[in-house]
C-alpha cells in the first residue's frame, strides 16, 4: 500500500496530513500500518464425540520501520519567507536546517532524537551537501519506511467439545513462543553517536527529567538492552509509545484461554 503521507509522521493515522515539499516533488511511501503482505489460514476439523480442533497461522512479511535517508523540504525561501524551490535532501540532524512543518522527517521535525544521520559540528556543510560525520549504521533506503521488520508467523490452536448447547474451549495463541510477535523497531531517542554504527555510553540512557528538576512518573531512565533491535541500540522493540509511557521487553509469549459458551 503506497501513500503521499509519509510513514511514522503522527497525521498518518489520524487525519492525513502531507508537507507541501512532499506534494510539489510527488514523493510516496510506504503506508506503516500496514505489511505489504500477509497470509491468514485456518481449518476446523470436527469429531463425532462434539469436539471441534481449530488452527490457524497468521503471516506477514513484516512491517515498514525505518528512517529514510533523504526528506522532502524546503531549500530555498524568498525574503518574504515563503518557499521558493523544494528538494529531496540528505536526512540530517541539522535541526533548523530545515524548516519544521515544511519536511517530511518523522514528525514534520528534524533533529537528533530522531535522525540516523549526524552532521559533522566542525564542518556542517549545507543542507543539500551535508558533511555526514556519522550514522547509526542500519539499514535504510532513500524513503521513510523503505526497509521492513522481520517477518513474523504465528499459530494458535483452539480446542472446543460440545454438548446439549454447551460449549467448553480452550484458546492457546502464540503457539510457537514468538515473544517479539507483531512488535516494529522504533528509532531509539536516546542514541549517541561515535562513528557509523557505533553508539556511545549515553545510547538508551534517559535523563527522565523535566522542567522542574523533578523525575518524570512512569520515564525509565534507563532503556533495557534487551530492547534494542541492533545490538548498537539504533533501535528499540517496544510495545508502548516513546512520547507516552513506553513498555520495553517482550510481549507475552504465549496465551491460555479458558471460555464456556451456552446457546439460547
Amino acid at each position: 500500500m503506497l501513500s503521499s503521507t509519509p510513514p511514522f509522521t503522527s497525521g498518518e493515522t489520524t487525519v492525513p496530513t502531507n508537507s507541501l515539499a512532499t506534494l510539489v516533488l510527488g514523493d510516496v511511501y510506504r503506508a506503516g500500518y500496514v505489511s505489504p503482505g500477509s497470509l491468514r489460514i485456518g481449518a476446523t476439523e470436527n469429531l463425532k464425540n462434539g469436539i471441534s480442533i481449530i488452527p490457524q497461522l497468521q503471516y506477514n512479511i513484516g512491517y515498514p520501520y525505518s528512517v529514510g535517508n533523504m526528506i522532502a523540504a524546503c531549500v530555498a525561501t524568498n525574503p518574504a519567507g515563503v518557499c521558493t524551490s523544494y528538494a529531496n535532501v540528505t536526512q540530517v540532524d541539522f535541526g533548523p536546517g530545515v524548516t519544521a512543518g515544511q519536511s517530511s522527517l518523522i514528525g514534520g521535525n528534524p533533529g537528533a532524537a530522531i535522525s540516523t544521520n549526524y552532521y559533522d559540528p566542525a564542518y556542517a556543510g549545507t543542507t543539500q551537501n551535508p558533511n555526514i560525520a556519522a550514522s547509526r549504521g542500519t539499514p535504510a533506503t532513500a524513503a521513510n519506511g523503505g526497509k521492513l521488520s522481520t517477518p513474523n508467523l504465528t499459530a494458535d490452536l483452539t480446542v472446543e467439545w460440545k454438548h446439549q448447547g454447551n460449549t467448553i474451549g480452550v484458546q492457546m495463541t502464540n503457539l510457537f513462543g514468538n515473544a517479539w510477535n507483531g512488535t516494529v523497531p522504533a528509532v531509539n531517542p536516546w542514541y549517541q553517536p561515535v562513528a557509523n554504527g557505533v553508539s556511545g555510553p549515553g545510547t538508551g540512557v534517559n535523563s527522565c527529567v523535566n522542567q522542574t528538576g523533578q523525575n518524570v512518573r512512569g520515564c525509565y531512565q534507563y532503556v533495557p538492552t534487551n530492547s534494542y533491535a541492533f545490538s548498537n541500540g539504533a533501535y528499540l522493540l517496544s510495545n508502548g509509545n516513546f512520547t507516552g509511557n513506553p513498555t520495553f521487553g517482550p510481549l507475552a509469549p504465549f496465551g491460555i484461554y479458558v471460555y464456556y459458551r451456552r446457546a439460547l
